[in-house]
């Protein structure tokens, strides 16, 4: 994941700008379920775990 940071080093307050760029590379490649697992993690509460994101992710393609 590519992280960006600005002049003052608040990195946090630009995370989404990354999940964001992250999720239009995922659209970009095809990889539309990722692409959208990319923003529920990011974005919902209940996907801040990445287990927990991935165990959902294969339950509902497997």
């Amino acid at each position: 994941m590519f992280f960006w940071e600005d002049e003052f080093g608040n990195e946090e307050e630009l995370r989404g700008k990354t999940a964001a760029v992250d999720a239009i590379n995922a659209i970009r490649r095809g990889s539309y379920a990722d692409a959208i697992t990319i923003l529920e993690r990011e974005f919902l509460p209940q996907w801040e775990d990445i287990a927990d994101c991935e165990t959902a992710h294969r339950k509902m393609f497997a």
